[in-house]
């Protein structure tokens, strides 16, 4: 049972630590996490849990459930009530088994309870989508825009170009990917100020993951053996660290070739790669 529940909010948790990772899908991930939670929390799925076990007991020959000596509580807990004890292993496995569940589904209630922010995001989609006006953003954004009726003009815009093209907008997810769109630059010029709104929401961070893995990072970056790092060079290599999946696309051939050829002592200290040919477009200063 256990292993279940932990394989599940395994599976939930590397979702929600993703680095491309938006509200909506979050959300989505909480709600479907959730209703698995709840519809396993049954009679039937305890029942079927239960088989599994005396079935696996009896294939392996080991003992079947049995119910723990009987240990009185505490006064303090029970008052002058008399304790109750399981009359079965069933029974007893059963309390445990629900117990388990209740405490999962109540902690992923709390845990991602609706919010300020989570309100005011889907406030913004539902403008995005065309479900409603710009009133609220005027409320809310106040002067972060020059004209309202002009970021409705835009919203139009993009939903039009989007229809005219067959693709279907449900979420801000469908929204950003559509405007994201290589061939969509000019639309992006048009509607420019629901493109600025897009961004704005874009830097409200769903998850702290990213930012937490950056401090991470510092204890291999900053080790004993490089105590005397410069602020500047730290900053560098733990921007290097962090976009890591673009640092793996450059060509460090080139790189070190560009680098040898700064310096006119290096070029006589260094060979340089095939490359750049032997050559490089920095000019060497003298050093």
């Amino acid at each position: 049972m256990l292993r279940q529940i932990f394989t599940t909010l395994e599976d939930a948790n590397t979702q929600l630590q993703g680095a491309q990772f938006n509200f909506q899908r979050a959300e989505a991930v909480i709600e479907a996490l959730k209703k698995v939670f709840i519809d396993a929390r049954s009679e039937e799925r305890f029942d079927v849990l239960w088989t599994s076990a005396e079935a696996s007991a009896k294939f392996y020959d080991l003992d079947e459930p049995e119910l723990p000596r009987q240990r009185r509580p505490p006064a303090r807990r029970t008052g002058s009530a008399a304790a109750y004890f399981s009359s079965t292993p069933k029974e007893m496995y059963r309390k445990i088994y629900f117990a388990a569940y209740d405490g999962v589904i109540v902690g992923l209630s709390d845990r991602f309870e609706p919010s300020s922010t989570t309100t005011h995001l889907k406030k913004v989609e539902e403008f995005l989508i065309g479900k409603t006006g710009v009133e609220y953003l005027e409320e809310f954004y106040q002067n972060d825009f020059e004209d309202y009726q002009r970021l409705l003009l835009h919203r139009n815009i993009a939903l039009d170009a989007a229809k005219s093209e067959k693709k279907e907008i449900k979420d801000f997810q469908d929204f950003l990917d559509f405007l994201k769109m290589d061939h969509h630059m000019g639309i992006r010029s048009l509607a420019s100020e629901v493109v600025k709104l897009v961004k704005i929401v874009l830097t409200m961070a769903v998850t702290t993951c990213t930012a937490e893995r950056s401090y991470s990072g510092l204890r291999r970056l900053k080790s004993y053996l490089r105590s005397t790092m410069t602020q500047k060079r730290l900053n560098a290599v733990a921007l290097l660290n962090t976009h890591r999946d673009i640092v793996k696309t450059f060509e460090l051939d080139v790189l070190l070739d560009n680098f040898i050829a700064k310096v006119h002592l290096r070029m006589r200290t260094f060979s340089m790669s095939n490359a750049t040919n032997g050559k490089s477009n920095v000019k060497p200063i003298d050093s």
